[in-house]
Formats: C-alpha cells, structure tokens, sequence
C-alpha cells in the first residue's frame, strides 16, 4: 500500500479516493482552469511507488496581436483564458480577409485577419471635362464624384463615378450633341421611371425613383439644358443594424421588441446598455442618428471597469 502526496496545486484528482493505493491502482488528473497537461494524465500505483506525475503548464495568452489597419475590440490589459476569443475590426476604408477575431490556444493566439486597403486614389480625369468640388488624394469604398463637361457638349454615360474596391467605376465622355442630350445620368441606388432614349432634345426632362427603403434628395427630375443635363437627385441608402454589432458595443434597442434593422437615413435610433454595462465615457450617447447608410455605434463596457 502506498500514499498519495499532492504537491503540484495546479493540479487535481477528477475522483479523490482513499489515503492509501493498493499496487496496480490508477489516478487520473486534471488541470486548474488555465493550465493544459503536459505528459500521461494517470499515474500508476507501482511496487508500492507511484508513477511520475503530470505538469500542468499556464496555457493563457497575453496582450491579442497587433493587425495592421484594425483595432481590438473591447480589448483588457489581463490575462486572456484558454478559448477565449477577441474581435479585430478593421478600419474605415479597409476590407478584412479571414476570421474576424483571433482564438487563445494553448498559451498562443490563433492567425488574425489582415485589412486590405480598399480605397481609391484620385479619380479619372475626363477629356474636355472636369470633376467638380475638391478633389482628394484618397476616397473610401462608396464614395462618389461628379463631372461636367464644357459648354456645348454633351455628357455621355453616368454624371458621377463610384470608388468600388480600390477601382472607379466606368467613367463618362463628353461628346458634340448639338444642344441635345444623350441617356440621362444614371444614379445609385436609383432609375428612371421611363424607357431610356439614345438622344432627348433641348428642355425635355426625366423622373427619377429611388429603390426600397431609400429617400430621394434633391429634384425628382433632371432637364436637357444645351447638350448637358441638370444635376440628378440622390438616392440616400438606409442603415442596417444587426444583433453582431450590437452584441460587440454591449447595446440593445431601447424597446427590444423592436425588430429594426433598417433605418431610414435620417432617422435618430435610441439604444441603451445592456444589463451589467455603462455607456463607454468615449462613446458618443445612446441616440444617434443614420446618415446616408452609415451610423456610428455607442459603445458600453462593463460597470465594473
């Protein structure tokens, strides 16, 4: 008969049994949470000796690996536990490519996403054309720019070009038309409510509508006005909001019966902190308003940090 002495207190017995073992006799062990075994989890009562023991070794990760272009969500100067998991969101303008958090795995942090940059340089320039406004060095994915081209000619194709994953999309030409315009401009997010013509004369005007859940800005109509057409409206596209994002800011709906993950652009939203948050002192409040598609999150931490 030999007895059991229990040094390691990291480690445990999954069934403690008597003070004394016969020969023959096994024991199987277990890691405290946060360690991982290293070597056989049983032991084995021997010639009245026991078998060498396990180790149990820390298996919890340190500070989340940096990714360029990104921010670690709700990120804690501590210790991370087996399993745990962290977010990466990448920053305004850039694309994540693979998982969107990052895994602690035996003592190690599983590969992070990396953010593409998918923003577009200067636009295109246009022959006989410009673009109006400010022009800037660098555009986000969705932003648009116009053009004009000079008196007298016409301008063939959309008004605007879209920065679509670093490219612009199709851009137009100016052309001679004689004080007639080509097909009215196209917009996003939005059509013509007629048939489109090859050619429309001097004063003739279309309609425009917009798809679901968007708002038109601006004239419903554009008119031929000497070989170009008048400005176009703009279709303004709604806010999408979707538990994941809430369930990372730590917010709700103020009425959680609500089902509103659209929102007109626009339109104010009221959130609150979920139980157990505050609202972060950085955030912006708990009312925030859709503007044209995009819409800045409150955030909530925890009321005990």
């Amino acid at each position: 008969m030999v007895r059991l002495s229990l040094e390691n207190r990291s480690l445990r017995m999954e069934k403690p049994g008597p003070v004394t073992y016969p020969n023959g006799a096994t024991l199987k062990y277990s890691c405290n949470a946060g360690f991982m075994l290293r070597g056989p989890s049983e032991i084995t009562c021997n010639m009245e000796k026991w078998t060498s023991p396990p180790a149990c070794i820390d298996a919890t990760c340190g500070d989340p690996p940096a990714v360029a272009n990104a921010e670690i969500i709700d990120h804690r100067d501590r210790r991370y536990w087996p399993a745990e998991r962290v977010q990466c969101q990448c920053h305004e303008g850039f694309e994540s490519h693979g998982p969107n958090d990052v895994t602690c795995i035996n003592k190690e942090w599983s590969q992070p996403p990396t953010c593409e940059d998918m923003m577009c340089g200067p636009p295109p320039a246009l022959t006989n054309g410009q673009i109006l406004g400010y022009r800037n060095q660098k555009y986000l994915p969705g932003e648009r720019v116009r053009y004009r081209c000079q008196q007298g000619l016409s301008l063939i194709g959309s008004q605007t070009v879209t920065c679509q994953k670093k490219k612009w999309s199709e851009s137009p030409e100016c052309r001679e038309a004689g004080g007639k315009c080509g097909p009215p401009p196209r917009i996003d997010n939005g059509d013509i409510v007629s048939f489109p013509l090859k050619q429309y004369v001097l004063n003739s005007t279309v309609d425009y509508k917009c798809k679901s859940l968007h708002i038109l800005e601006g004239p419903q109509s554009v008119r031929c006005d000497s070989g170009q057409w008048t400005d176009p409206p703009v279709c303004l596209e709604p806010c999408t909001i979707t538990p994941e994002d809430m369930e990372r800011n730590k917010i709700q709906l103020r009425r959680p019966y609500e089902k509103k993950f659209y929102v007109l652009s626009g339109v104010f939203v009221q959130f609150v902190c979920r139980w157990g948050y505050k609202l972060d002192p950085t955030s912006s409040g708990l009312r925030v308003q859709c503007l044209e598609g995009s819409l800045v999150y409150p955030k909530c931490k925890h009321r005990n940090k």
